[in-house]
C-alpha cells in the first residue's frame, strides 16, 4: 500500500541558432500507507523514512561547429540516498560528446566520454576493488528515418 509521484521538467532552448542549452530536472517520492506500527518501523528501517525521496538533474548543452560536427557537454547530479532507486547514494557525472552528422542528417555517430563519481563507492576498479569513480567511453549510432 503506496503512492508513488514523480515530477519531470524537461526544457530546451536555442540560445543562438548554433548553440543549444538543456535542462531535465525530476524529483520522485513514495508515500507508504502504514496500518500498524510493525509495518512504519519495517519501513523505516528499509528505506529510511516512509515517504522517501529521490532527485536529480541534468543540464547539457551543444555547440554546432559546422553543419557535421558538434561538440557538447552534459553535468548530472542524482540523488537517491532512500535507496528508491536502488543507488543510495549521490552520483555526478560529465560527459563530453562530439556529435558527428552524416548522410545529409540521417546518421549521427556520438562519441561519448564520461566520467562518474561518488562519496561510496560503488564501481570497480580495473582490479575489481570499490571505488568511488569511473571512466567510461562509448559510442552511439543513431539513424534517423
Amino acid at each position: 500500500d503506496y503512492t508513488r509521484q514523480l515530477f519531470d521538467l524537461t526544457t530546451g532552448y536555442q540560445i543562438t541558432p548554433k548553440f543549444y542549452l538543456g535542462l531535465n530536472a525530476a524529483y520522485g517520492q513514495y508515500k507508504f500507507l502504514t496500518k500498524n506500527g510493525d509495518d512504519t518501523d519495517n519501513i523505516s528501517n528499509l528505506y529510511g523514512s516512509t515517504s522517501p525521496s529521490w532527485g536529480g538533474v541534468a543540464v547539457y548543452g551543444n555547440y554546432a561547429i559546422s553543419d557535421v560536427i558538434g561538440i557538447g557537454a552534459r553535468y548530472e547530479h542524482f540523488k537517491d540516498k532512500n535507496y528508491v532507486r536502488y543507488l543510495g547514494s549521490i552520483n555526478n557525472s560529465l560527459t563530453l560528446t562530439m556529435p558527428i552528422t552524416l548522410a545529409a542528417g540521417k546518421l549521427i555517430l556520438k562519441p561519448e566520454f564520461r566520467t562518474d563519481t561518488s562519496p561510496d563507492k560503488f564501481y570497480e576498479d580495473k582490479n575489481g576493488d570499490a571505488t568511488n569513480s569511473q571512466s567510461t567511453f562509448g559510442m552511439a549510432f543513431i539513424y534517423k528515418y
